[in-house]
């Protein structure tokens, strides 16, 4: 096989199932490891307006999503996805669906899912910088004790950080070093 050199290429990243983990390597792609960033929920007053559930099979909440996607703002200045729209509607329409909702205060489409005392926030959507904060304990029942965030928070948002495990493992081939030291990459920006 031949080598195909991409000399206006900075970075290229994929990520492999564990059955081909010894493949990517042949090609100068290296495994990167991801990190875990959990938000611990400290009781507080609820928010006093509960966010509006949406429904990815809903043609106006789809037309608001689709509008956020395509002029959002970045969730963080550390790592984060843009321009990329028509994959979070992949997301909205296909994985997410039932878990999507609008947060009036901070103008901002939210994919999040409970699962059991954790509630996983996927994304957020925003054409402005929206308080994570403010966006999460408005989620947030009487039982979630955290949050698991799918995706880079940038610093002002205090969480805990481990390393993110997963079955699929993020493969980088890059011309010097590009991404943070910390990063997780966002679910809704994976092809």
């Amino acid at each position: 096989m031949d080598s195909v050199e991409f000399v206006h290429v900075d970075v290229m990243y994929l990520y492999a199932n564990q059955s081909v983990l010894d493949f990517y390597p042949k090609f100068g792609f290296l495994p990167k490891q991801e990190t875990l960033y959990t938000y611990p929920v400290v009781k507080r007053e609820v928010e006093s307006s509960a966010p509006k559930k949406l429904s990815g099979h809903s043609a106006s909440d789809r037309h608001l999503i689709y509008q956020k996607a395509q002029n959002r703002s970045a969730i963080s200045t550390c790592f984060s996805t843009v321009h990329a729209a028509e994959l979070v509607m992949f997301y909205c329409l296909y994985v997410f669906s039932d878990h999507l909702y609008y947060v009036e205060k901070e103008d901002a489409i939210v994919i999040a899912q409970h699962e059991g005392s954790v509630l996983h926030l996927f994304d957020v959507i925003s054409e402005q910088k929206v308080d994570l904060e403010t966006v999460i304990h408005s989620l947030v029942s009487e039982n979630t004790t955290k949050v698991i965030l799918h995706f880079t928070p940038s610093d002002d948002l205090a969480c805990e950080k481990g390393v993110y495990v997963d079955s699929n493992v993020l493969f980088v081939r890059q011309e010097g070093e590009l991404f943070p030291k910390e990063f997780k990459h966002p679910t809704t920006s994976q092809a």
